[in-house]
C-alpha cells in the first residue's frame, strides 16, 4: 500500500517525491504506535523517496493525517488511479477480496503492520504495476469480443502516458 500511500499524499500536495518525509522510530496515531523493522535507524530528515526507499511505516503514518486527506483519499486514490477496488474488473476469477481498504482505520491500512485492504494476489500485481513504464498493465483474461465486456480503466497518475 505505500505506493498508493506515497501517490497520494503527493497527489493531495502533502509532500513531494523530494519533500519532507521525517522517519521517527515509532509514530502514535489514535492511541496506537507503530514502529518500523529492528534496527531501522530514523532519520528526521529523510525526504518521501528515502523513506519509500527504507519502507518507513512511520514516515507514512506521520503524514496521513495532514491536510486535505479525509478517511476516504486512501480509497479515492485506489480506486480513481490505480483501478482498485470498483466492480467494472472481469477476470473471470472470482477474487478472495476485491475491495481496495474501506474509509475507516486510516491508519492500519496503509502499513504492513496493521491491516492491507487488497490482499488479492492479483491486485498487488497490478497495483505495483509497471514501475519501469510509470503505469499500470491493463489485466486482460481472454478477448472483450468474447462476451461482450468493456475493459476496466483507470485515472492513472497524473503525467503518466496512458498504455494503448
Amino acid at each position: 500500500m505505500k505506493i498508493i500511500t506515497a501517490a497520494m499524499l503527493i497527489d493531495n500536495g502533502v509532500t513531494s517525491m523530494n519533500g519532507p518525509a521525517p522517519c521517527p522510530d515509532s509514530a502514535v496515531m489514535r492511541s496506537q504506535t507503530f514502529k518500523n523493522i529492528t534496527d531501522m535507524r530514523p532519520d528526521e530528515g529523510a525526504s518521501l523517496a528515502n523513506s519509500f526507499l527504507r519502507s518507513c511505516n512511520t514516515a507514512f503514518i506521520k503524514l496521513i493525517d495532514e491536510e486535505p486527506l479525509t478517511d476516504s483519499s486512501l480509497t479515492q486514490e485506489a480506486q480513481e488511479r490505480f483501478g482498485l477496488g470498483r466492480d467494472d474488473w472481469k477476470t473471470g476469477i472470482p477474487p478472495s477480496t476485491a475491495a481496495s481498504p474501506p474509509p475507516t482505520d486510516r491508519t492500519a491500512r496503509r502499513t504492513p503492520s496493521g491491516r492491507e485492504g487488497a490482499d488479492e494476489p492479483a491486485e498487488h500485481g497490478l497495483r505495483d504495476g509497471d514501475r519501469h513504464h510509470r503505469h499500470l498493465p491493463s489485466a486482460v483474461s481472454g478477448l472483450p469480443d468474447l462476451d461482450g465486456r468493456q475493459l476496466a480503466r483507470a485515472k492513472g497518475l497524473p503525467g503518466t502516458p496512458r498504455p494503448s
